[in-house]
C-alpha cells in the first residue's frame, strides 16, 4: 500500500523474524530515507523489525561482469553487506561477542538523526522513538559503535 504521494506505507511488513539469531536491516538512501521497495514492520508475528537500516539505494559496488567492473546498485544485498560488515568488525575486535551483545552495541550505537515520517507502524511513531518499525534502532554507525566497545574496555580495565 501508498499514500496519496507514493510512499509505501506499513502494509508491506518484516516477512519472518522466527530465526533466532538474525538481523533484519532495511535500506536507506543519500537522504536516510526508506526507498518505497522496502519493508516497514511490525513483522507477522507483531515483533519490531527492521532492527537497523543501514545504506541500500545507489552504492558503487564491484560487479560481475569484468575483474575491475564496479556497477551502481540499489537493493537489499547492499544494505545487509554494510550491517554484516560491521558484525565482521566487531567479531574481529572481540570474537567472544555474542549475538545478544552485537545487536545491542549495533542498536545503541545508531545514528538516529533520521528524516521525520510521520508513520506510526504498529503503534510505534517512528519519528520519537526507537527501535521502531521504520527504522529499527536506527541507521549503522560503525564509527560510534567501535567508539562505545573502546570506552567499555577503558571502564573494565
Amino acid at each position: 500500500d501508498r499514500d496519496v504521494t507514493g510512499v509505501q506505507t506499513c502494509a508491506l511488513p518484516i516477512s519472518d523474524d522466527s530465526a533466532v539469531g538474525t538481523l533484519t536491516v532495511a535500506s536507506i538512501n543519500q537522504a536516510n530515507v526508506l526507498p518505497s521497495f522496502d519493508s516497514r514492520g511490525p513483522s507477522f508475528s507483531g515483533a519490531i523489525g527492521p532492527d537497523l537500516c543501514a545504506p541500500g539505494v545507489q552504492i558503487h559496488s564491484a560487479y560481475s561482469t569484468a575483474d575491475n567492473a564496479y556497477a551502481t546498485l540499489t537493493n537489499s544485498g547492499s544494505d545487509s553487506s554494510h550491517t554484516g560488515g560491521a558484525v565482521a568488525l566487531l567479531r574481529n575486535r572481540n570474537r567472544n561477542l555474542n549475538f545478544g551483545q552485537i545487536l545491542q552495541l549495533l542498536g545503541n550505537n545508531t545514528n538516529r538523526d533520521l528524516p521525520l515520517t510521520g508513520q506510526n507502524c504498529g503503534e510505534i511513531p517512528s519519528d520519537t522513538e526507537f527501535p521502531n518499525n521504520v527504522y529499527g534502532y536506527g541507521m549503522v554507525y560503525v564509527y560510534a559503535v567501535f567508539r562505545a566497545l573502546d570506552e567499555s574496555r577503558k571502564l573494565r580495565a
